[in-house]
């Protein structure tokens, strides 16, 4: 026992002098004593027990803490029935004292704990702790701790929490009332939710509802930085639980609520209006009776004048719900049937106001819009109401339709019909209450060749308001939907009209529309559009192709012309609205194939050549729709189909007679193509299956490297395959198809066995890249094609970087890095006297290897950056080693990225910038030479780009200097990546770039002005850059700069650009505004 004794003493001494770490250590020390069965738990107490009986209330409390702090740690199923008992009866004995309830409540939180804390010890707890604590007298921490053990115990014994009934009711009301901490309150809500639930509340009701409606509505605003993020919406949603959490609260609750909806506040109305929202489904429905009239006057009067637009949607929300529950007049039910009619009479109210504003001459226009949305609203409410609605406002809506003048009332009220039938169709497919889901109401059956009349009249007319086009041609979609209003011919007819007019309308803004409009066809009826639609727009993307080959066959313009790019785009835009489906994607591939075989029976030209670009790009957009979805056999089977024909288009266009030569100038528009082909293969290969994906890579690596076909190329009678020469044995003619190569190796996963040996494999593809030259900008993404250099080293360094990435071992990796081949790399890369493009070679490999092995985390990649580095000084590699980082830190899809199943480490860009960062800035401040500078700010623009936020900020006064030289570098991309990160340093550390202002203002403006600049995106980012200035810097600042910048703004508001333009207007208004404030 003298351990316990000197622990305790220990304990005692740690509290008073505030060692934390201490006091943690004794009460270890001492739950080891009793573990070990060397002490036991009662004698400790024993020990104790002048602590807990002193007078002097200090020491009680720490012999009540250190007791505590052993219950709540000691393990739980360690303590016996009695001693669980005896510790509950001795805790709760001492409720009394104020000076230790902190303790108490802890030592009870602990012992509940144990699976022999039951009923009785429960019940027990509840007693006292209602009887001996007044809760709202103690601090908020003390009472969240009193309130967290209530809901422990609810939880734990409810049926504890029922057979005290009102013994527990009263005490926990009394513990709740008055709470005003909104971090309690958040529990409070909690527990009131759960007791409501649990408990039989009939007598308490009133009480218990007035406890908490004391807090509706919720105006808590929470502290900017409160680090108990407490959020007003959150306590919202448990209040508006807690009012809807028992029936017994609704006649208290539907009066308030009523009064609420008379508010002036917009606060107060949007969480009344959703809270009546709640609890329609929940309170019984003659509680609603008596205020009724009261409730919907208040919602019409929103509807109608609503105070924004929020509280109107939300009102008519409550309107839909409440007349949902409205049944036949001749269905009388004692329970709700004075409801009922009270709902009947609502309603009729409701409609005969919505329809008379709608009486020629309409006196009101400004209530056309708010009168139709309560009539589809209430149309969506119940079978009943729609039918009704139907039966009295459809003709008379029509009549206002013909008769009013204006264009724009005609839009009006063709936008309620249109809206009225989808609301009505919606409600009829969920009740299922016609055939197929479909509604048939009479008066709609009546009125549809009408409605067919109008629509039609209004949508063909091409010089027509675009609104009352719109309206028609949703007016169309909606009779569409419902399959049975019209017959076979009348729905088809309009399918046509609304095909038509997607193939040929001229008006961009309503072609899209209409595309919107295909997008709901075709989701609900599939089929029915595949048969209608889809021949009209096989015709006519084979018109629009076959038009632009006609007038072009003999051109040889290097670009389409504007009005051929559009088609093209046509063409794509029809492909991505209808390939949403296995059916519609089949049939769109098979399509858009026949075309590209049917273009290249065409001679070759620049435009044949596009239009082929142009269609590999929509089987792109196809297959990117089905990856979306879920995969069965049918898209396996469409992708196994595309991956063989492209194969077999490919290879027949580059083995025509009529191929562009190897230096011919189309060539870059061949390589284009096929950049696009290797995006569609590696969609393809990612989603077959593995065994597949080893097939075809061994397939592949043979046709390559030992010329076998196996099946991969299905030759045309009138072809040998001997015409087929790889370009690995010297067939410059088929460089291109070493693209499909990549892409098998770049897309297969990382478990497939390679049919080749790793290493040797790499060192051949070296050896391949330094013979052929190398390409002097790659990017897989084919944004970038600036250099016309031989294709085929493009795919190859992904090749090799892919390999490196997936299939070597860490051992492999290092090997690579230190014997490998690269050891010659770097040499040739700085080897003076080797011809320069034979350096740049070098150098691209390095970085694409780098890259490999930084991606995946590789040390050794780190070794090889440093290499990259170094050679900035170098006048000749330089700029392709400063393009490199921009290499190394691409995210790029297509390349080295999860989606290929590459080893992609989550933190690897910031690791790139903390190593290269220092050694980059050093390098540009000790530079020598233009060029050296010129290198060192490309390559720290790459980091700039791709760095986090919080680095940039960080390294802020190192990089500032930087980015102002770089701004006065005419190199655009330089320019972009500075003003990007310019503008996260305004934002982060305003006082630092306020310091600088003199020059930085100064080049801004010249960078603003299209005269000096004439790059767009430099010029919009300068002025995102003065107009964050402008926000930011201290007015003495902006007040010398003023007058230099407004009439400097003044030139930029003639730029070109609408674009531009629009931010000179923003950024010069804000500039407006420090001479404002001045003056103030």
């Amino acid at each position: 026992m003298d351990t316990v004794i000197n622990f305790i003493h220990q304990y005692i001494v740690a509290l008073d002098n505030g060692v934390i770490d201490k006091v943690v250590e004794v009460i270890e020390l001492t739950l080891q004593e009793l573990t070990s069965g060397r002490v036991a738990l009662l004698g400790v107490v024993r020990q104790l027990e002048n602590f807990l009986t002193s007078e002097d209330s200090n020491l009680r409390v720490k012999g009540l803490g250190f007791l505590t702090e052993i219950l709540s740690k000691y393990p739980a199923d360690a303590l016996t029935k009695q001693e669980v008992t005896q510790f509950t009866s001795f805790l709760i004995s001492r409720l009394s004292d104020q000076f230790c309830i902190k303790e108490i409540l802890q030592g009870i939180e602990g012992l509940t704990r144990s699976s022999k804390f039951l009923g009785y010890e429960c019940n027990q707890v509840l007693v006292e702790l209602f009887s001996n604590l007044n809760v709202q007298s103690l601090s908020q921490p003390l009472r969240f701790s009193t309130l967290k053990l209530i809901n422990q115990l609810i939880d734990q014994h409810p049926e504890v929490i029922v057979t005290m009934k009102s013994l527990f009711l009263n005490g926990f009301i009394s513990a709740i009332d008055g709470e005003k901490d909104p971090r309690n309150l958040e529990l409070v809500f909690q527990l009131v939710y759960k007791v409501a639930k649990i408990c039989d509340i009939t007598k308490v009701s009133e009480d218990l509802f007035d406890t908490i409606f004391c807090y509706f509505p919720i105006t808590f605003k929470s502290p900017k930085d409160d680090p108990f993020g407490v959020s007003p919406n959150e306590l919202k949603l448990g209040l508006k639980s807690c009012i809807g959490a028992s029936p017994l609260f609704a006649p208290y609750a539907i009066p308030s609520l009523a009064e609420k909806l008379s508010s002036n506040s917009v606060t107060a109305k949007k969480d009344t209006l959703n809270v009546l929202i709640e609890v329609i489904d929940i309170y019984n429905q003659e509680a609603f009776t008596a205020q009724l009239e009261e409730v919907v006057e208040n919602i019409k009067e929103e509807v109608y004048h609503p105070m924004d637009d929020e509280i109107q949607t939300i009102s008519l929300s409550m309107l839909k719900k409440l007349f949902s529950k409205i049944y036949s007049k001749g269905n009388s039910q004692t329970s709700t049937h004075a409801f009922n009619l009270a709902l009947w009479n609502e309603i009729d109210n409701l409609i005969t106001e919505a329809i008379s504003i709608f009486d020629v001459p309409v006196s009101n226009e400004s209530a056309i819009k708010p009168a139709g949305k309560i009539l589809s609203q209430l149309c969506g409410a119940n079978v009943l109401c729609s039918c009704l609605i139907l039966d009295k406002a459809l003709v008379k809506l029509l009549d206002a339709f013909d008769q009013v003048p204006l264009i724009q009332l005609k839009r009006d009220i063709l936008d309620v019909v249109v809206n009225i039938l989808t609301e009505c169709r919606l409600l009829f497919k969920a009740e299922k209450s016609g055939p197929d889901g479909d509604f048939i109401p009479n008066e709609l059956l009546n009125q549809q060749h009408r409605l067919c009349t109008i629509f039609d009249q209004y949508f063909s007319q091409k010089n027509m308001f675009l609104g009352l086009r719109k309206s028609s041609a949703n007016g169309f979609a909606e009779l569409i939907l419902a399959k049975q209003v019209m017959d076979t011919t009348e729905r088809n007819f309009c399918l046509h009209t609304l095909t038509n007019a997607l193939l040929n309308e001229q008006d961009k803004t309503f072609k899209q529309y209409l595309i919107k409009i295909f997008e709901t066809l075709i989701e609900e009826l599939p089929e029915l559009i595949s048969e209608i639609c889809f021949p009209s727009i096989i015709t006519h993307n084979n018109r629009l192709i076959g038009t632009i080959l006609t007038n072009n066959l003999s051109g040889h313009q290097e670009h389409l012309n504007p009005e051929q790019s559009a088609q093209l785009k046509e063409v794509i835009s029809l492909v991505t609205v209808f390939s949403v489906d296995n059916n519609t994607a089949c049939c769109l591939l098979e399509s858009v194939l026949s075309l590209v075989t049917n273009t290249l029976k065409k001679p070759y030209t620049f435009t044949s050549i596009a239009i082929v670009n142009s269609l590999v790009q929509s089987i792109q957009t196809i297959l990117e729709n089905l990856s979306a979805k879920q995969h069965n056999s049918k898209t396996s089977e469409i992708f196994n189909s595309t991956l063989l024909q492209l194969w077999n288009i490919s290879y027949h266009f580059l083995i025509s007679p009529e191929y562009p030569g190897y230096y011919d100038q189309q060539r870059l528009t061949v390589k284009q193509l096929f950049h696009s082909i290797y995006r569609v293969f590696i969609l393809i290969i990612r989603k077959l299956e593995t065994p597949l994906q080893q097939l075809l890579l061994t397939s592949v690596h043979k046709l390559f490297f030992d010329n076998e076909n196996n099946g991969l190329i299905n030759l045309d009678s009138k072809l040998d395959f001997k015409d087929f020469l790889s370009p690995f044995n010297g067939g410059n003619r088929f460089d291109n198809l070493i693209y499909l190569y990549a892409a098998t190796v770049v897309a297969s996963r990382p478990n497939i066995v390679l049919p080749f040996e790793a290493t040797s494999h790499i060192r051949q593809l070296i050896e391949f890249v330094l013979q052929r030259g190398g390409d002097f900008d790659f990017n897989p993404s084919g944004n970038r094609l600036k250099s016309a250099a031989s294709p085929i080293t493009e795919p190859i360094f992904l090749i090799i970087a892919s390999i490196v990435n997936k299939y070597f071992n860490d051992n492999e990796c290092k090997y690579i890095s230190d014997n490998c081949a690269l050891t010659d790399l770097k040499y040739n890369a700085f080897d003076t006297t080797s011809r320069d493009f034979k350096r740049v070679s070098n150098i691209q490999l390095i970085t694409w290897i780098t890259k490999a092995l930084i991606v995946r985390g590789h040390k050794s990649g780190f070794d090889l950056l440093n290499t990259l580095i170094v050679s900035l000084e170098d006048p000749v590699i330089g700029p392709q080693s400063a393009q490199a980082l921009h290499i190394i830190l691409d995210d790029d899809s297509w390349g080295l990225s999860k989606k290929n199943t590459h080893d992609v480490k989550f933190l690897f860009k910031q690791r790139v910038f903390t190593y290269s960062l220092p050694p980059l800035i050093q390098g540009f401040t000790d530079g020598k030479s233009e060029a050296m500078l010129h290198n060192h700010l490309l390559a720290i623009s790459a980091l700039l780009k791709n760095a986090p936020k919080s680095a940039l900020v960080s390294e802020g006064p190192n990089l500032l200097p930087l980015i102002i030289a770089s701004l006065y570098n005419p190199d655009a991309q330089l320019q972009q990546s500075s003003l990007y990160t310019l503008l996260v340093i305004i934002e982060a550390s305003t006082s630092l770039v306020a310091y600088n202002s003199e020059p930085l203002i100064g080049q801004l403006l010249i960078l603003s002005n299209f005269n000096t600049c004439k790059n767009m995106r430099v010029r919009m980012s300068a002025l995102k850059s003065l107009h964050q200035i402008s926000l930011s810097f201290p007015k003495e600042n902006l007040e010398k700069h003023q007058d230099i910048v407004l009439k400097s703004l003044k030139v930029c508001l003639d730029d070109p650009k609408r674009l531009v333009r629009k931010l000179v207007v923003d950024c010069r208004n804000r500039w407006y505004m420090v001479l404002a404030n001045r003056g103030a």
